[in-house]
């Protein structure tokens, strides 16, 4: 009732591969029919090294931006040590994600 066959899947033109959809036409992985029990057929993505430092990275400077939005909440007992102890904490690892070139050594990091 709410499935229909389409062929925008990568391998529509063979049988045993189609694009399900709901009724609300949000498509679902494609299916392998020829196996059983039936599969979904998962796309794959290469994600480059510079998408992955990116990341990594805006993660490495969340606990530098909670220690600062912390010190300015209450201006009166900013204080500039913790801020820039936070700092020099993150800067390591920053340079860290900066030099790896491979997804081998960004692991390597985690």
């Amino acid at each position: 009732m709410f499935a229909s066959k389409t062929t925008s899947s990568p391998t529509a033109g063979t049988p045993h591969h189609q694009r399900v959809k709901t009724a609300g036409n949000q498509p679902f992985h494609p299916l392998n029919l020829a196996t059983d029990p039936v599969q979904i057929v998962y796309g794959t993505y290469d994600i480059p090294v510079a998408d992955r430092k990116a990341g990594m990275k805006a993660n490495a400077s969340f606990s530098f931006q909670q220690v600062v939005q912390e010190q300015m909440r209450d201006p009166s007992k900013y204080d500039p040590a913790a801020v820039a102890a936070a700092q020099a904490a993150i800067a390591p690892k920053v340079a860290a994600i900066e030099a790896a070139t491979t997804h081998d050594q960004l692991d390597a990091l985690l």
